[in-house]
């Protein structure tokens, strides 16, 4: 039976994501060499570090904008998925998940967790999938 992750936070990978980065872990890009194997100098391998470079700089500017006020929630876009059911699924985009994650961990836990039901499983810790 197919598991399905319904919990806020990293969800489960589609497993072409998964199968990919796992070929990429021993043959990345067709090139031959693993990903851990490829040059420091290699366009890939650029590109690679360029990327988690960009993200890094835009978790500092996220920074700097919630100190000064002027962060924005960017929206979401929608999609339909099929599996398990069909349905919509309205996603933000990655810096404002990281808003919304320590949101919940920070207050939302904090404060509202204490006041569930004994019987309430979603999402809590130590508290078992429902």
């Amino acid at each position: 039976m197919k598991i399905h992750n319904f919990s806020s936070g990293p969800s489960i990978l589609p497993p072409e994501v998964l199968q990919k980065a796992s070929e990429a872990v021993l043959n990345f890009n067709n090139s031959g060499l693993s990903l851990i194997e490829i040059s420091h100098r290699d366009p890939s391998f650029v590109e690679i570090m360029n990327s988690a470079r960009d993200l890094a700089l835009e978790l500092l500017n996220l920074e700097k904008e919630l100190r000064n006020g002027t962060y924005k929630h960017g929206g979401y876009r929608e999609f339909k998925i099929y599996e398990p059911k069909e349905r919509i699924i309205m996603a933000s985009d990655y810096i404002d998940r990281v808003i919304h994650q320590w949101y919940v961990e920070h207050f939302i836990k904090l404060y509202f967790v204490s006041q569930f039901i004994n019987t309430s499983y979603a999402c809590i810790e130590n508290r078992d999938m429902h």
